[in-house]
């Protein structure tokens, strides 16, 4: 989980606090580093959900290859950028997330365009988040 430059404050504390949960294995903010760390949290994983008020970190995420989620909320304006998402959508390059059913479509999704992989790499992030017998994890 990242912030962006333009993330409000109040949104950015909510999400330190919610990144204090076990299940988020990374989180790194944007107003807590010298350096932006979106390109190596993109080489880092296969696949990002990212929210549709960043046009810029959409088009890293789809550029990086790493599968796409893009989180719709309706409430964007530009007909231009929404037009857009809906292309590039119906091209297969982002997967839109607007209910709790679409995020757990773009679980089958992701296994779907990177099957190995991502099952290599689920295993890497338990095993990263969990630890293991070895290191002392569970």
């Amino acid at each position: 989980m990242t912030t962006s430059r333009r993330t409000p404050p109040d949104v950015g504390n909510a999400l330190k606090q919610m990144a204090t949960h076990p299940a988020f294995c990374l989180a790194v903010f944007v107003d807590e580093q010298q350096y932006n760390p979106l390109p190596g949290m993109l080489a880092w994983t296969n696949s990002v959900v990212v929210t549709e008020d960043s046009f810029s970190m959409i088009s890293e995420a789809v550029s990086s290859g790493r599968s796409t989620g893009v989180l719709i909320s309706g409430k964007r304006e530009n007909d231009k950028i929404r037009r857009s998402l809906k292309l590039m959508s119906d091209r297969g390059m982002i997967f839109p997330i607007r209910s709790v059913a679409d995020a757990n479509k773009f679980i089958g999704w992701r296994l779907l365009r990177h099957p190995k992989e991502e099952l290599d790499r689920l295993m890497e992030n338990l095993i990263l988040c969990i630890g293991t017998e070895a290191d002392g994890g569970a």
